[in-house]
């Protein structure tokens, strides 16, 4: 047994349950738990094949959704009209070196990339990659096929953590990098302001950063695009969980927003920093460099995409007030 969501819903009983179920592409819940059984201390351990495997495996994956969101369904969540209030002092603020949101995707088409095969992968890169071509000056960008991506134009955004490989054994033990780097792509506005992954962990990863704290303009520019995209591709969603993804810790809105800090005093002070960081329902890992620190939302169910940049913010906010009173 190891610490994973999975070892700790997975009871014999419910093993029992579920061994001879599969979704109708044929993904059972052996292939659902590859990730979870080879690495039995990962967070999460499982990932879905397909849309269908959140209504197959429900009995499963609804207490790991519940576990990572606080609930295990919501009203769903498109492209909310609200306007971005998050402060606007964030965007000057020297202590905030970046700050990054991206939403994740799946093609309402396909079966998701732990599943899909080599055909179905190629097709998806190509219908994406004629998507995003199609958008014309609204976005005018370039679409790269990973093995491809010229070297200089890799090295500045593997810099910025925008660029993606076959290293992450969680994925690889998921069946997510096979025929790799084949089918997969990434996509960069001209103004670098916008990636798009296409075929990592899901078929699109939608990507705005900014070399400040300026989190209303990130989120504006994903938007944008997500919606325009959708408009030509179709994206998997459900009335109750919002949009699917791969693994369950992205359903619902699927947006990840964080922000990098400069937090030298707090750094001195782990507890009090994880404290602040639980109170406004935040997750934390270290950055690269002394006292630096990245901090983004938590759940991606139940809240808008808006009310997750907005109480990013608030706890941002609140971190660098605590590190210049310290």
């Amino acid at each position: 047994m190891g610490n994973s969501l999975l070892s700790k819903y997975l009871t014999p009983e419910l093993e029992g349950r579920l061994a001879t179920r599969a979704t109708p592409a044929g993904w059972t819940l052996s292939d659902l738990t590859r990730c979870g059984r080879a690495y039995p201390n990962c967070t999460i351990g499982v990932h879905a094949g397909d849309a269908a495997s959140y209504e197959v495996f429900a009995p499963l994956l609804n207490p790991i959704i519940e576990h990572v969101h606080g609930r295990s369904s919501a009203a769903p969540v498109r492209g909310s009209s609200e306007r971005a209030r998050v402060a606007a002092h964030l965007r000057d603020d020297l202590a905030v070196l970046s700050t990054t949101v991206r939403v994740t995707r799946n093609l309402r088409s396909a079966q998701f990339p732990a599943l899909i095969g080599r055909r179905g992968r190629l097709e998806a890169e190509r219908r994406i990659a004629a998507a995003l071509d199609a958008l014309g000056p609204r976005f005018e960008g370039r679409y790269h096929p990973l093995a491809e991506l010229p070297v200089l134009r890799r090295r500045t955004l593997d810099a910025q953590d925008l660029v993606f490989d076959d290293d992450d054994r969680y994925l690889v033990a998921a069946g997510i990098t096979r025929d790799w780097p084949e089918g997969r792509g990434l996509w960069c506005s001209v103004d670098r302001r916008l990636v798009v992954w296409v075929n990592e962990e899901d078929h699109l990863r939608i990507i705005s950063t900014s070399p400040s704290g300026d989190l209303p303009a990130c989120l504006a520019r994903v938007r944008k695009l997500a919606a325009a995209l959708e408009e030509l591709l179709g994206f998997h969603h459900d009335d109750r969980l919002g949009f699917l993804t791969s693994c369950p810790s992205n359903v619902g809105t699927g947006l990840r927003a964080s922000a990098r800090l400069r937090l030298p005093r707090l750094a001195s002070r782990p507890k009090e920093l994880d404290e602040l960081v639980e109170e406004h329902g935040l997750m934390l890992r270290k950055g690269r460099g002394e006292g630096i620190f990245v901090v983004g939302n938590r759940r991606c169910l139940g809240a808008s995409e808006v009310e997750s940049v907005e109480r990013l913010a608030e706890g941002v906010c609140e971190l660098l007030t605590v590190e210049r009173a310290a």
